[in-house]
């Protein structure tokens, strides 16, 4: 009787100790916390799974080593409306530069808000606010042996 009492009862406190609370104060979330959204469709459609798929534009964000990979030249752009008015946009171009043995691309990512009324502390319209996030990407990957390839990223975050 008591081992079958003594199991759920374990179970339940077991659980209710592992929940964490975590409130932040005053916070404005995390710096670059837009990088963990999916930009493209096709990153989108992937469940966020696109960094092991790297044969387009898109890839050199996440795997610059892919644009090794590439054939010929690649271009994209998304567009996408989200909550709260926020816009979030992505372009990228990517291009191969000597043939299966290096490759370059270049991407933007812009997220912004805009036409939020500034109130004072009485209520009174005081102006608008806007806030943008820019990334802009320079990646390159090269070939060293058949199956090494290195890649890199330059990013310039700007808010």
């Amino acid at each position: 009787m008591k081992k079958k009492f003594l199991f759920p009862a374990n179970l339940t406190i077991l659980l209710l100790l592992s929940v964490t609370a975590s409130a932040e104060v005053n916070g404005g979330g995390m710096a670059g916390a837009y990088m963990q959204l999916s930009w493209s469709a096709r990153a989108a459609g992937m469940g966020g799974a696109s960094v092991a798929v790297a044969d387009d534009a898109e890839g050199g964000l996440l795997n610059p080593a892919g644009t090794i990979l590439l054939k010929g030249r690649h271009a994209t752009a998304s567009y996408r409306k989200m909550d709260l008015d926020r816009k979030l946009s992505f372009v990228s171009y990517a291009q191969e530069l000597k043939e299966g043995d290096a490759g370059l691309a270049l991407s933007w990512i812009n997220l912004g808000v805009s036409d939020i009324e500034e109130r004072d502390a009485n209520g009174e319209l005081t102006g608008d606010i806007k806030y943008n996030e820019n990334l802009i990407a320079l990646s390159f990957g090269k070939r060293f042996a058949q199956k090494v390839l290195l890649g890199v990223n330059l990013k310039y975050d700007h808010s």
